[in-house]
This record gives structure tokens, sequence and C-alpha cells, in this order.
């Protein structure tokens, strides 16, 4: 009985097939080619799997009981105020008549510039060409003469001063201070002073 591939190929190349001399065919030899998968393939795959595992081995009794809360889907006053506002505006606006607009006549203004403009441009223009085209060779050459400013008497001797009022404090000898003994003064009153006042509150 003949299979779905040989019925498939037409009988003439069927036959042609079985009188082919085998001597003149090419021996090749098949190559079996395992293709394994990627590391990729593999930690997805194990992936997937424990995750499958997890969903089927799930406990119910771990999951919490919660209460639906119900909102309100309605709008507020705020809203339906909001909205009554916008539609009772989308109605001004078709059901607009334009009839009751005024007829305006349209002013067409001179939008050229004015003689003290062109005037001020043409010199600016002016001035641009005589600076781009001026010649340098009409320059005279001149040497910059360097002035060297020193200080007056007074600055001299001021920065001498300080000089010396800083070497001064610099080299100052602490050695010949003298030693002074704090002296503490009793800021109590007498008892005079104390007499004094108890009459005076009498």
């Amino acid at each position: 009985m003949a299979t779905d591939a040989q019925q498939k190929v037409p009988k003439q190349l069927l036959g042609d097939i079985a009188k082919a001399d085998q001597a003149k065919l090419n021996h090749v030899d098949v190559d079996e080619k395992v293709q394994l998968p990627s590391p990729e393939v593999i930690a997805q795959e194990k992936q997937e799997q424990e995750l499958k595992e997890k969903v089927q081995n799930f406990c119910k009794d771990n999951l919490k009981h919660t209460v639906s809360v119900e909102k309100n889907p309605l709008p507020d006053q705020d809203v339906i105020a909001q909205e009554k506002q916008e539609k009772a505006l989308k109605d001004s606006v078709e059901h607009f008549d334009p009839a009751k607009l005024k007829h305006t006549e349209p002013e067409v203004k001179n939008p050229l510039p004015d003689s003290d403009v062109i005037n001020q441009e043409k010199k600016e223009v002016e001035l641009r060409k005589s600076v781009s085209e001026f010649d340098k060779s009409k320059l005279a050459h001149v040497e910059p003469e360097e002035k060297l400013t020193l200080p007056d008497t007074e600055v001299i001797q001021q920065e001498k001063t300080e000089l010396e009022k800083k070497k001064g404090i610099e080299q100052f000898n602490r050695r010949s201070l003298k030693h002074i003994e704090t002296e503490e003064k009793n800021p109590l009153p007498s008892k005079d002073d104390i007499d004094l006042e108890k009459k005076c509150c009498k």
C-alpha cells in the first residue's frame, strides 16, 4: 500500500528513481545535529516551571479576607454645577444668532515705515558700509607710551609706618611685660550704707 508521500510524488518520477543506477549515486553521511537549548532558554523554562508549581501549590488559607468598599460613582454637586455651566455655554454658542453682531468696517493701516525711520535705517546702512570698506592704510602709526606711576612721598611714608608697626608687633618681646596681681574689690555695701538705707526706708 502506497504511503501519503508516495501518492504526492508523480509516478513517472518514481519510475525514474527505481530505474536509476545506484553505482552512480554519491554516498552522503547523515549528520544528526542535536539542537540543545541555550542557558537563557533553560533558565526561562526553569523559572516558568517554578512559577507554575508555586501557583499549583499555593495555599488559599494564607489569604486575608477583605471587605469590598463600594464607592458612589455619582457626581457631587460641584461637578453637576460645572457640567451645567459647560452645557449652557455650549448651547449659547450653538444657538448664537449672527444677526445680533454689529457691522464693522476694517481699518487698513499702512505698514510702511515713515520718513524718520527710513532716514535712520539709511544712516545705519551707510555707517555699516563705511566701517566695512574703511581703508586701514590711512591710519597713522602710534607708538604706545608706557607711563610708570610712582607713589608720592605721603604714600611712601604711610607704607613705611605700617611696615614698622607690623615689624614691631612681630618682634615684640613678651618677657618685657611686668606681672600684675589682680586686686578683687568687694562690691558689698558698708555698715554705714546699710544704716543709711534703713533710715531712708523708715
